[in-house]
């Protein structure tokens, strides 16, 4: 092999090394912040235009709520209440300000937060609450459509407007604090954790749980404030992010770079068939 030819296997192989290692980098992990005392200014930044961004990964959230009491009345837009360290609270139109109604709650009308990721698919690996009172039965959606979702033309159940019949994807329901309904009790700081998330969104629900009574999980007595989202570029899975996920189709930059490695040997055989 002559010296010129190790020399550009030696660059490739370099090469290859640092893109395989940018698309390591690029695999990344985030955790959203809602607590104000986490964030610069007075308010959280769940409140601002701008969103919240964590290690390149920017959510936009919005509030929503039934228009009744009726889970299958058509969602309004609701307004995001600052919770300090706790997080981020709902307060829909008509509902009283203060205590627990300023939380997330399923109490009367039935609240939920809206998260988009932009252009950005990312798969959630759990939420946080960092205040809740009586339950804490949370649901988290995925959304599957092709184009934007708007929620004002859909409701949380019912055969045609209902999220599951629109185009939202049920990822997981869980009681957070580990308990049946316990009117009066408060809780602290509680999670819920995905060990695995093989579909990647732009579009995520946080929601106070409206599903079918099972267990522990049961509604219309649930209050909570969202103190933080976590999740990664890409799909989750035993533990671990890896870039691509459904929808995904584009090669990264890892796989490039071993392509081209492979195309710098078939081009050096060729050049020692020749010179034999």
């Amino acid at each position: 092999m002559s010296k010129k030819t190790m020399k550009m296997l030696r660059g490739t192989v370099g090469l290859a090394a640092l893109l395989v290692g940018g698309a390591a980098s690029a695999q990344s992990t985030f955790t959203l912040n809602l607590s104000s005392s986490s964030n610069t200014g007075v308010l959280s930044c769940a409140q601002n235009s701008a969103g919240c961004t964590h290690n390149g990964v920017n959510g936009k959230f919005s509030a929503w709520a039934t228009t009744t009491d009726d889970p299958t009345t058509l969602l309004q837009t609701a307004t995001i209440s600052d919770q300090n360290g706790s997080g981020i609270g709902v307060t829909s139109g008509g509902e009283a300000t203060g205590s627990p109604n300023h939380a997330i709650d399923s109490s009367g009308k039935d609240e939920l937060v809206l998260i988009n990721f932009g252009s950005q698919r990312v798969s959630l690996t759990g939420v946080s609450a960092g205040w809740s009172q009586t339950d804490t039965d949370v649901s988290l959606l995925r959304w599957t459509g092709s184009s934007a979702p708007n929620l004002s033309t859909m409701s949380l159940t019912g055969s045609a407007s209902g999220l599951l019949a629109s185009g939202w994807a049920l990822v997981a329901s869980s009681d957070m604090d580990g308990a049946a309904t316990s009117n009066g009790t408060t809780y602290g700081t509680t999670s819920m954790s995905l060990p695995n998330s093989t579909a990647a969104s732009s579009w995520w629900i946080v929601s106070a749980y409206f599903g079918a009574n099972s267990g522990n999980l049961d509604r219309d007595n649930d209050f909570f404030k969202l103190l933080t989202v976590s999740g990664c570029l890409g799909t989750f899975v035993n533990g671990h992010c890896t870039t691509g996920g459904t929808g995904n189709s584009v090669p990264v930059p890892g796989t490039l770079a071993l392509a081209g490695l492979g195309l710098a040997g078939s081009a050096w055989r060729r050049r020692a068939a020749a010179a034999r």
